[in-house]
């Protein structure tokens, strides 16, 4: 648990901060057109987002070079 509290104060971007924004408002938009697979999506999203994995996590989408 305490991992899981220091991953969600750590980390924050402005990459971070406007994922956060766009799953907030898809979560608000499935709720009001009552899209539940909509609603599904958005909690993914906004899973990544609070515990910095998946695309929103430290260099995850990074290309490893070799030399």
């Amino acid at each position: 648990m305490e991992r899981f509290v220091n991953q969600l104060k750590t980390g924050w971007t402005a990459r971070r901060f406007i994922g956060l924004f766009i799953g907030l408002f898809v979560a608000g938009q499935s709720i009001l057109l009552m899209e539940p697979l909509l609603g599904v999506i958005s909690v993914y999203f906004l899973y990544q987002i609070l515990t910095n994995t998946g695309c929103f996590g430290a260099q995850a989408c990074g290309i490893e070079y070799h030399k």
